[in-house]
């Protein structure tokens, strides 16, 4: 007798285990952050472009580091564009990657926060980086993470600030018309 209480209890879990397996598989969204970063290689070397906050059209190529913990995923630059050295952490709740950033010098009161969106083919995460500003009040901030080499190339050939702008701004929106230098945009 105790073998068939056996399958039927085994038989029970089972069915129990399908039933959330596809109610899970039913919305991506439903599936736990830790599961999601599994799904895609989030690890290795990408690079942060941001908007300096002081400087309008200035932007900072800085080269991360990511690597996976348990329903986290954590950033260190291991190369800055200027001399902010900063890391951060966050989870990612499809379709974001949401978390907060601090300086890594000590002492440093600099931190802030960020939310990034995931573009669908996961070599791109758009967002802001929102934090006090030395100045008095809140600041937000432009960025964008990418492992694309050929788009940070783009970025650091760009001569000029207003340049870099239209690259970035065409690596968020590559459907935006170009400007040309006589001011008319040709799409």
């Amino acid at each position: 007798m105790s073998s068939f209480a056996a399958n039927v209890f085994f038989s029970l879990l089972s069915a129990v285990a399908g039933a959330y397996l596809g109610w899970l598989a039913a919305d991506p969204d439903r599936i736990p952050s830790w599961i999601a970063l599994r799904k895609r290689e989030w690890t290795g070397t990408w690079w942060c472009v941001w908007q300096h906050p002081d400087e309008g059209a200035r932007f900072i190529i800085d080269e991360v580091r990511f690597t996976k913990g348990l329903g986290t995923l954590k950033f260190v630059v291991t190369k800055a564009g200027d001399q902010f050295e900063w890391e951060g952490r966050g989870s990612i709740k499809a379709p974001y990657f949401v978390g907060d950033f601090r300086s890594r010098k000590p002492r440093s009161t600099v931190r802030g926060t960020f939310t990034f969106e995931i573009m669908p083919q996961g070599d791109k995460m758009v967002g802001y980086f929102t934090g006090p500003s030395t100045k008095g009040g809140l600041v937000t901030n432009a960025g964008l993470f990418t492992c694309d080499q050929d788009l940070v190339n783009r970025l650091r050939s760009a001569q000029t600030g207003d340049s870099r702008a239209d690259v970035f701004a065409r690596a968020l929106f590559p459907t935006l018309p170009v400007r040309q230098p006589n001011g008319d945009k040709q799409p």
